[in-house]
């Protein structure tokens, strides 16, 4: 699996490192869960106005809406196994998701089944008053 970046200019946000690292470390983990051998990841950083936002999107399985849907349903209990078995609990997305919510962000992903998954997430800038 090839990992490649795409940043900007460096900017300034403000979060919870601790919080923000497992997030960043949970994402990257199931991109790579469920990648295939010889597929790519790109992490990538842009910024707007008001947040930097934070992509990673893979080229693996992918998911269709409704399994998208379950995946951050706090009401339902879902996992599946990886490109060569590995196991999940099921609850990193929806910490993920509760994670960057505390951080004031927004965290939502898009999917298509055999073409890969995207995951994004905003955090709000340092503001200077």
């Amino acid at each position: 699996i090839s990992v490649t970046t795409k940043l900007t200019p460096k900017e300034t946000a403000l979060f919870d490192l601790q919080m923000v690292r497992l997030v960043l470390r949970n994402l990257l983990s199931n991109a790579v869960k469920f990648t295939p051998q010889k597929g790519t990841i790109t992490v990538a950083l842009s910024s707007n106005q008001n947040s930097v936002e934070v992509t990673i999107s893979d080229s693996g399985v992918g998911m269709d809406q409704e399994t998208l849907k379950k995946v951050f349903d706090s009401q339902f209990h879902y996992t599946t196994l990886g490109t060569i078995d590995e196991r999940g609990s099921g609850l990193g997305l929806k910490l993920a998701y509760e994670f960057i919510s505390l951080n004031r962000g927004k965290l939502w992903a898009e999917s298509t089944p055999e073409v890969g998954t995207t995951v994004h997430f905003t955090l709000p800038k340092e503001t200077t008053t």
